[in-house]
């Protein structure tokens, strides 16, 4: 039942044991640490490891030593802290018996989450290699385990073609002929998900995560977790926001069980995200003053989330140096650890900025380095999910004849899935005849902003005259004649904020 991910069930076997015998087997203790752990209960997981060591843990045989450090190992990766995390796992492969080759295939694909999390992905793949040698004799329940974390793994470097082929070498070692049958395969499942929603295979991805997420309920909370979340974001591209706000609200509920502070930051991350691309950047703005600053530290790729969303915030609301500044930091960091996904974002984000304050050689050099890593790996979401204004600068590129065809291509491809009167399908409203240019969307935020015109004028650094020639346009385009009328109907496009 472990090795197939049945967590609860184990769990719940055991619960039927008198808990004096369960005290008394070294063996039990240590079976239902691993469920715990799995099922986010870590401070009784702690315990159960506790009555498994006994008084003289130090004197115990070296293999049941190894399997207590690799628990403890996997506890402290779930509560984030990785640098303890890899030093408990060195010490339970310095103790495992070679002979135990499913704990020590274990061990591996733990170090190398760990790896990976940090971004030493050469040692991640070093320690899934052996992890695979070893699959050939643990058995298939390891190569499941191992080809998954390889495809997250791949995933994160933006390597998308890749993860997805590992992710269904993982499901078919999971399945039936009936289809999927081990919870374990959950992961797998959720993994392909996240991968079709950003090639915007919107049914697929929904049908992917919503049988991950209903095979996972037996299993690993994070990965509900994980599942509820990239289902939300498949709801909103799809215009069903409050579908996507409620499966936000599950998250938050199922990880009030787990009490681990980094599955509540990367909640925290997606609300904001989400509270932005709704349009409510008060709430993004909250999370924001409530979080600690993810720049203090070297960045994760959890803090690079974060670190994302705050650049998005300060460029809606005109602080584009500080964005700049903020996505110099994430591209550094990406570039480093070859976190090509969130390094695309970042760029996409730059692109926006420079834009904004005039830099339009930068703007284009930003958005031409993110297509050439994004057309490699079939990205589209990245570009869709940033909205209008950067859909606006595609269109604009796609008219360079300098661009190369195979990106001309992918741009066409890009505009042609995520247009903006399919993106404002969900309001039931029609999208504008004549695309909005970047700065008549910067002057129809400060319009919804409540300032005069000479107040945007000042703050944009023009004249009062070329501001009323912006809003005469505007209203042109959203078909309106008034200023409260453009605003309305720019909040219900999502053209602008709340």
């Amino acid at each position: 039942m472990l090795t197939r991910g049945e967590f609860v069930t184990l769990l719940d076997w055991i619960a039927h044991i008198p808990e004096s015998f369960v005290r008394s087997r070294s063996s039990l203790c240590r079976v239902r640490a691993w469920a715990l752990v799995f099922t986010g209960r870590l401070n009784e997981a702690e315990t159960a490891l506790a009555h498994a060591a006994g008084a003289a843990e130090a004197s115990l045989p070296p293999g049941i030593r190894s399997e207590i450090a690799a628990i403890r190992a996997c506890i402290a990766r779930f509560r984030g802290d990785i640098p303890r995390s890899l030093e408990l796992t060195a010490l339970a492969l310095e103790h495992a018996a070679e002979q135990d080759t499913l704990l020590y295939g274990i061990v591996l694909v733990n170090h190398a989450a760990g790896q990976g999390t940090i971004g030493d992905f050469p040692a991640a793949y070093r320690s899934l290699d052996m992890a695979d040698r070893l699959a050939a004799e643990a058995g298939s329940h390891l190569a499941l385990l191992s080809y998954c974390h390889r495809g997250r793994l791949l995933a994160i470097q933006g390597r998308m073609r890749e993860a997805h082929a590992y992710y269904q070498r993982a499901l078919q070692l999971g399945s039936t002929e009936d289809g999927p049958s081990f919870p374990a395969a959950s992961y797998a499942l959720i993994g392909i998900g996240a991968i079709w929603y950003e090639w915007n295979q919107l049914d697929a991805a929904e049908r992917a995560l919503t049988d991950g997420i209903t095979m996972s309920q037996g299993g690993r909370l994070d990965l509900v977790i994980v599942g509820y979340l990239v289902l939300s974001q498949v709801k909103w591209a799809a215009g069903d926001i409050a579908a996507a706000h409620l499966l936000v609200d599950q998250a938050r509920d199922l990880a009030a069980r787990y009490g681990v502070p980094h599955i509540d930051d990367m909640i925290g991350s997606f609300f904001a995200w989400m509270s932005l691309a709704t349009g409510d950047i008060v709430a993004a703005e909250c999370w924001a003053a409530g979080i600690a600053d993810p720049s203090a530290n070297p960045l994760t790729y959890r803090a690079e989330e974060a670190q994302l969303v705050l650049a998005r915030i300060a460029h809606l609301r005109g602080r584009h140096a500080e964005a700049l500044a903020t996505l110099a930091q994430v591209d550094a960091t990406t570039s480093a650890s070859t976190r090509a996904g969130h390094r695309i974002e970042a760029l996409a984000l730059t692109s926006l900025a420079r834009r904004a304050v005039g830099d339009a050689a930068g703007s284009r050099a930003a958005l031409l380095l993110a297509l050439e890593f994004g057309e490699a790996n079939g990205y589209i979401r990245a570009f869709i999910d940033e909205g209008p204004a950067l859909a606006h600068l595609l269109a604009e590129l796609r008219h360079d004849p300098a661009l190369p065809v195979h990106l001309s291509r992918y741009v066409e491809t890009i505009l042609a899935a995520g247009s903006l009167p399919q993106q404002m399908r969900a309001n039931a409203v029609d999208a504008p005849a004549d695309a909005l240019t970047p700065r008549e969307l910067e002057v129809l935020c400060k319009l919804a902003d409540g300032l005069t015109n000479r107040e945007i004028a000042d703050a944009l650094f023009v004249s009062v005259g070329t501001i009323k020639r912006h809003t005469n346009s505007i209203y042109s385009k959203l078909g309106v004649s008034t200023r409260g009328r453009a605003v309305a109907l720019a909040r219900e496009l999502r053209l602008v904020v709340a």
